[in-house]
């Protein structure tokens, strides 16, 4: 099997038919040297491509069920095949044209398995992971856990890459100060962003957050 780097932590490993070349998966550098790695040409299948994927005068409708606004779709409104898709997210905002393009591309992409094992014992993520929905979008992890209880006047700067549990530590840390009878300002990057983790936080609270405040700040010093 052929081997080809993709970056400084990754490897496509291939395989040459012919005049074909054909893509297994991705690994690590440090693996991609293992017998059992390169030289295993059939894997386990995790993922495979559908046929209902989006077409490209779907992307409009698919954008503003992601949450776009109509005014940042608007480029795409009116595509009606592939050729058109560059032009419009060239005419629309980065983010916005980015979403439209990878929605596009991937949702034939269907994974048609998981695998995890559970290392230790918690009944509550079993229990989230067997109703799924919205009490898994606001599941703390144990290791987490201390966050929430940490005294009320202690500050805490949380770090970490996406999908890491930020903003779900946040939303639980703000419900304990609520509970405790604490005033709390709670301020997002976007408004975007704010009204999730608003709707989330008054979920989680109920009428407990009449005295906390959302806001996102339009300067530094609007926000001290």
């Amino acid at each position: 099997m052929l081997s080809l780097s993709l970056d400084m932590n990754f490897r496509v490993l291939a395989e040459m038919r012919g005049g074909t070349l054909l893509l297994h998966r991705v690994v690590k550098h440090d693996t991609a040297d293992r017998a059992e790695v390169n030289r295993n040409t059939s894997p386990d299948v995790l993922a495979r491509m559908s046929g209902d994927a989006l077409n490209a005068k779907d992307i409009y409708h698919a954008m503003l069920a992601f949450g776009v606004t109509p005014e940042e779709a608007i480029p795409f409104r009116d595509c009606s095949n592939e050729d058109e898709l560059p032009e419009a997210a060239a005419s629309a905002s980065p983010r916005t044209g980015n979403l439209a393009l990878t929605l596009y591309e991937t949702s034939g992409v269907v994974i048609s398995k998981a695998r995890f094992r559970v290392l230790h014992k918690d009944e509550v993520f079993a229990r989230v992971l067997e109703i799924g929905g919205s009490e898994w979008e606001l599941y703390l992890h144990p290791s987490q856990s201390f966050i929430v209880d940490l005294p009320l006047s202690f500050r805490a700067a949380i770090a970490g890459s996406a999908g890491t549990g930020k903003t779900v530590c946040a939303l639980h840390r703000a419900q304990e100060l609520i509970r405790a009878g604490v005033a709390l300002g709670f301020v997002g990057p976007n408004e975007s962003a704010l009204s999730i983790s608003k709707e989330r936080l008054l979920h989680m609270t109920g009428s407990g957050a009449e005295k906390s405040y959302f806001f996102v700040p339009r300067s530094a010093d609007e926000l001290i």
